[in-house]
């Protein structure tokens, strides 16, 4: 159980890696295989070509050669075919970590973005909370200046009036 685990673990450490290389490798196999072909092919157009016979159409070994030519032909254009589904293979996984690192990145990325909304419209709600202070203590400090100067205007209007009525 626990070396499944652990080679689990080192899968998915170096999973990305491997298929990463996997995909070059695949490349580089599948162009290998069809130089290889394309050699073959110029082999059997080669041997297609030759007159060894008495009367000089083909002989024969020419035959054998063309046919055991075809065959190795047949037999690479086996392997490109398979070659050819491990590339696909490997582009698809490709294609399928990049979908699952873009949908992490978009989620990452979403769930940053809410965050940060929500973090604004806290901030906007202190501050409407500061500005309606704000406007109360303005109010306030408007009514306590009227009362200060109404008092004041008072407190003179009757000192004249008690100065008035001593020297009167």
């Amino acid at each position: 159980m626990l070396k499944h685990i652990s080679t689990l673990i080192i899968l998915l450490v170096t999973g990305p890696t491997l298929f990463g290389q996997t995909l070059e490798h695949a490349q580089e196999n599948l162009n290998t295989l069809i130089e290889e072909r394309s050699s073959l092919f110029q082999e059997w157009k080669r041997n297609s070509e030759e007159r060894n016979a008495f009367f000089g159409g083909q002989s024969k070994s020419d035959l054998k050669q063309v046919i055991a030519t075809q065959q190795k032909i047949i037999e690479v254009d086996n392997r490109i075919m398979d070659a050819i589904e491990k590339l696909n293979m490997a582009r698809n996984t490709r294609v399928t970590e990049k979908k699952d690192s873009l949908s992490a990145q978009t989620f990452r990325f979403d769930s940053e973005q809410q965050r940060l909304g929500n973090l604004i419209k806290q901030k906007e709600s202190k501050i409407k909370v500061l500005n309606d202070e704000v406007k109360y203590h303005e109010r306030n400090g408007l009514i306590l200046k009227i009362a200060f100067v109404v008092s004041l205007a008072g407190l003179i209007g009757l000192g004249l009036l008690l100065w008035s009525k001593r020297t009167a």
